[in-house]
């Protein structure tokens, strides 16, 4: 793929490639000026017309008049011979046009952006522009050949388009468009606009994308901060230290020395050292989804059995709490003595993943790793935040009937300065990890939350909150994000219409690392982002979402093809039956779902930082889009057309 290449230096860097697609006169050219003049003076932009131009145009070569595909020409309307031979050259174009993007200015004075008018994917969409016969194998070529890093459609109906370029029937324009939205489907095209602002207003939703993508835009990650850089802040405000060299390697008797996994600046595991059984036990905090994962953890379990770990991690880290300090590392190992009522107590230590809002999770053991129940910390007002929502969470779900869900017992919620401890029992019977996949008891849960406090509401009150965070998007310069959502919100209220939005409890960060399997059925924790009003489906929308792009890696039109169709979508169609929800709203409360948590996200990224992987970013603008544009209901993406 054309784009940015790491591991050879900044003058090795490749530009960033958009391409603008659609019909002629849905508005390509002028968007395009607009975006070149809107983005930083210094930037370097080069605009380039569907192909790199790395061969002189086949025309050309014929003694002919320019190519029907050139800007300045009128489309070719009429199929022409050598269909395969014309496939190839062009094929030959991109592969060159690639190699010559990668060798050229070894100085870096390249481009940092192409802009493409059109792109290859036009081929599928009208091959006979181009002097193809017919469609075939413009899917084959496609795949082939290097891509640019984002494909965005610009929208209008055929009469908008028409009165803007007569060229096209508007019978050609609604196929063309049709094909488009398919390709959309297919996550061929990866985003799109409406052309409904002049181009000015539509350039200035693209120029975040391009910034961010540069690493220059809103929420952009900064390249010099690490991405573990609070952890030292956070083991400081647990009363954790560094282990040092020549100090007694069992710990004090009031503290308890640890292994860090992987390593001290990157610790994500603590583990007990000294108590082989109670470092097993503490083991079991970590949930791993991926295979990979799985298999170093079972590495892991192995070489704590065969007495090898501290062999494996005494490079890694050695963290220990002493008995001699008066801080927060003491003060905690006495608080879980009294929160469980036992003297001998042994601690692991699961981190969380980095940023502000991450809570250590604590499991208490005994020496012989029998485990007593668990414990968050809050090290910060944003974390102790969440624990406080956590516990009234708690207490509201244990005054209702979840059927054969268990949720953690409250056992202390200790406050002292700088600090918080929610400490919770663990379940009463023998428990597994969660399953990945969504089964019976986890149907049964969400059907038993959603009845405990159910009910209807007007969409205006769902939508305006909504438009509100719209409105934070803008200020913070993310203005694509905050187009998706509005663009979302309009066609869930004519989805919708007057009979309101279904609403019921939500848990908030339903995942299979949330719950664990236990006789009775589920044992669910982390109930932080519990809300008691919120759109019914949105538990099941974020397990589906949040397993098939962090687990599997699907991108956001291979998630939506999951959600609507197939197992997925039988299972999903069965709960809102179940919850007396009306199915014609499946896709509008999905949407719903993702429009809610992407802006909670991306508006808590902007201000503390990172906070969400960028592959759920990506699959949750996608899935906006497509349900925006009406792509989510096209017939299929159609690999071929005969």
């Amino acid at each position: 793929m054309i784009g940015h290449r790491s591991g050879e230096g900044a003058s090795r860097r490749m530009p960033w490639v958009i391409a603008l697609v659609g019909p002629d006169g849905a508005g390509k050219s002028s968007l395009i000026r607009e975006l070149v003049r809107l983005l930083p003076d210094d930037l370097h932009v080069e605009v380039r017309h569907w192909r790199p131009g790395a061969l002189p145009p086949l025309a050309s070569l014929l003694g002919q008049a320019p190519e029907p595909g050139e800007a300045s020409v009128p489309p070719r309307r009429s199929g022409g011979r050598f269909h395969v031979a014309r496939l190839l050259y062009y094929g030959v174009d991109f592969l060159l046009g690639d190699w010559w993007l990668r060798r050229r200015d070894p100085q870096g004075a390249g481009p940092d952006i192409v802009v493409y008018d059109r792109c290859a994917l036009d081929m599928n969409v009208d091959p006979v522009r181009y002097g193809l016969s017919s469609s075939a194998g413009t899917i084959a070529l496609w795949r082939m050949i290097p891509k640019p890093d984002r494909v965005m459609l610009l929208l209008d109906d055929a009469e908008g388009i028409r009165a803007r370029k007569a060229e096209l029937t508007e019978a050609e324009i609604r196929s063309q468009m049709t094909r488009w939205l398919e390709l959309a489907r297919s996550g061929r095209v990866q985003g799109g606009l409406e052309v409904d602002a002049p181009p000015s207003v539509l350039a200035g939703r693209l120029v975040p994308l391009v910034t961010e993508a540069l690493g220059r835009g809103a929420g952009a990650a900064d390249p010099d901060a690490s991405p573990a850089g609070d952890t030292p802040h956070m083991l400081a405000a647990l009363g954790i230290r560094r282990h040092l060299s020549g100090e007694r390697d069992g710990g004090s008797d009031d503290g308890q020395l640890f292994a860090a996994v992987p390593s001290v600046d990157r610790a994500r595991l603590l583990l007990p050292v000294k108590d082989r059984r109670s470092s097993l036990a503490s083991l079991r905090l970590y949930q791993p989804q991926r295979w990979s994962a799985r298999l170093a953890s079972k590495g892991l379990a192995l070489a704590i059995r065969t007495g090898l770990a501290p062999l494996l991690l005494r490079s890694r880290l050695v963290l220990e709490s002493p008995s001699s300090s008066v801080g927060n590392s003491v003060a905690l190992l006495e608080r879980f003595r009294r929160a469980f009522g036992v003297r001998d107590v042994k601690l692991g230590f699961s981190l969380g993943t980095p940023g502000p809002h991450r809570k250590p999770l604590v499991q208490v053991t005994t020496p012989d790793g029998v485990v007593l129940g668990y414990g968050k910390v809050g090290w910060n007002p944003r974390t102790q935040e969440l624990l406080h929502r956590e516990r009234e969470a708690l207490e509201w779900v244990a005054g209702q009937d979840l059927g054969s869900v268990e949720v953690p017992r409250i056992k202390a919620d200790d406050a002292w300065d700088g600090g918080r401890l929610l400490a919770l029992g663990a379940p009463e019977s023998p428990w597994r990890n969660g399953a990945s996949r969504m089964g019976e008891a986890h149907h049964r849960f969400l059907v038993d939350l959603h009845r405990a406090d159910s009910g209807w509401v007007g969409m205006d009150a769902w939508s305006a909150p909504l438009r509100e965070r719209a409105k934070q998007l803008d200020d913070l310069g993310l203005a694509y994000d905050a187009y998706l959502i509005r663009w979302a919100l309009e066609r869930c209220t004519g989805l919708v219409g007057p009979r309101g939005v279904p609403v019921g409890p939500r848990h908030g960060d339903f995942t299979p690392w949330n719950t664990l399997t236990v006789r009775r059925g589920l044992f669910v924790i982390d109930w932080e982002y519990f809300e008691r009003c919120s759109p019914a489906g949105w538990d099941f929308f974020h397990f589906v979402m949040q397993t098939s792009i962090l687990v599997e890696g699907l991108g956001g039109s291979e998630v939506l093809v999951r959600l609507a169709d197939g197992p997925v979508r039988r299972l999903g169609e069965r709960l809102f039956q179940d919850l007396d929800v009306p199915l014609d709203l499946y896709e509008t409360l999905m949407a719903l779902y993702v429009a809610d948590i992407a802006s909670y996200y991306r508006i808590r990224e902007a201000e503390d930082g990172p906070s969400a992987s960028s592959l759920l970013y990506e699959a949750w603008r996608s899935v906006l889009f497509l349900f925006a544009s009406g792509a989510m209901n096209a017939d299929g993406p159609g690999e071929e057309r005969p």
